[in-house]
């Protein structure tokens, strides 16, 4: 896959099998030298473009034989918990406007169309930078094939809304498909913040942002 994308990805080096002691495959990957994204060190317009080709350059690969399906439940499946999640953090969110929002992307259509591959959690914490330039991507640990909505919430989860836009263009998402990301990205963000509040308060600020930066 690497010769297929112009970012850098994870290169396997050494697989392991599963023991007594550890009872999962495991492997051990190359290192990637860089800073984890952070949109006070890096030029955020030279970033969205080189992210948005990755999304293009990933899912226009060929999917062949029956890929590893990648992703999550369609929206109307996680209502519920979703409803819950963003009522646990009213601490830190304006809960009901943030319901507002989920009510209203609850009604996005329904994907359809063919999978392509995608990443699947394109956070920051997945993002490298080297030299104030998005240089590489890693944890495929959840990658597969699916619906491209999935690798659109970094329009949220990442970006600013200077260049949100631009992204939006870049990556050609129709409104279905950049609703349906919005909706999935503040799913996500609902689940993290009552989940890592005591144990990851960066993470959670992350999510708060996402959120804010929605409503």
């Amino acid at each position: 896959m690497q010769k297929k994308v112009t970012l850098t990805i994870p290169e396997v080096i050494g697989k392991g099998e599963p023991t007594d002691e550890y009872p999962l495959n495991w492997a051990i990957y190359r290192w990637i030298e860089g800073d984890k994204y952070d949109n006070s060190i890096i030029e955020e317009t030279r970033a969205v473009e080189a992210l948005a080709q990755f999304i293009n350059e990933l899912s226009s690969i060929q999917i062949s034989g029956d890929g590893l399906k990648a992703g999550r439940k369609p929206l109307r499946e996680l209502d519920e918990i979703t409803v819950k999640a963003l009522k646990e953090s009213r601490k830190e969110i304006d809960v009901e406007k943030a319901l507002k929002c989920w009510r209203e992307l609850l009604n996005t259509e329904a994907w359809d169309g063919n999978p392509v591959w995608i990443h699947t959690d394109l956070l920051k914490s997945n993002l490298l930078v080297n030299n104030g330039s998005l240089s590489a991507v890693i944890d495929f640990g959840s990658a597969g094939i699916g619906d491209p909505a999935f690798d659109i919430t970094p329009a949220w989860t990442v970006l600013t809304s200077k260049t949100r836009e631009v992204f939006k263009k870049l990556v050609k998402a129709d409104d279905n498909t950049w609703l349906r990301a919005k909706a999935y990205a503040l799913h996500q963000a609902a689940l993290i913040i009552p989940y890592y509040r005591e144990t990851n308060p960066d993470f959670v600020n992350q999510a708060k942002n996402t959120i804010d930066g929605m409503l």
